[in-house]
């Protein structure tokens, strides 16, 4: 399978996360939610993942496909855009228009979907 392999324009793009320690606060903050919740849910999905928390810094560059930041699926871009697409497109069950790019998450992050 071809790779694209990043130019150093594009892998200094990934060294551009901000180092917020108010934003790590808030989503190491998921971890302390009560069992089953929404939060501590998303915790502990990244932690499973080795996920760094946004905020922290190079937080991006430990997300991305690959850790060095050089080589990329071709269809990594592509995948993250429709994402993103459907994500903008998202509709409730009574038909309502939801932009889930727009949704505050922290808000919703203590709702728990168990009885």
């Amino acid at each position: 399978m071809p790779t694209i392999t990043a130019t150093p324009a594009r892998a200094d793009a990934w060294r551009l996360a901000v180092d917020g320690p108010d934003l790590h606060r808030r989503w190491t903050a998921l971890g302390d939610l009560p069992d089953h919740s929404l939060g501590e849910h998303v915790f502990w999905f990244y932690r499973a993942r080795g996920f760094e928390f946004p905020g922290a810094t190079g937080s991006a560059l430990r997300c991305s496909p690959n850790t060095t930041g050089s080589t990329w699926s071709p269809t990594t871009a592509t995948r993250l855009a429709d994402a993103m697409r459907r994500g903008a497109l998202a509709r409730t069950i009574d038909d309502t228009s939801v932009d889930l790019l727009t949704t505050d998450w922290f808000a919703l992050a203590p709702w728990c979907g168990r009885p």
